[in-house]
């Protein structure tokens, strides 16, 4: 684990460090728990892998049952 605290491991770093690759959904939720844990009363932010969860059940929710 690279940091684990922050449920990141060495592949997470070399996609960053070494690939050069954009941040994932692990690195976005690392990056908002360091800021909800430095910022107490830190508003208009939210875990970006929960908005994901609620955008698929409502297209899931809004499909038509005879599909």
């Amino acid at each position: 684990m690279w940091l684990k605290d922050l449920n990141l491991s060495l592949v997470d770093k070399e996609a960053l460090v070494v690939d050069g690759r954009m941040f994932s959904d692990k690195h976005m939720y690392a990056a908002y728990q360091l800021l909800s844990k430095q910022f107490l009363k830190f508003e208009g932010c939210y875990n970006t892998l929960l908005a994901q969860l609620k955008a698929l059940l409502s297209i899931t929710n809004d499909q038509d049952p005879g599909i």
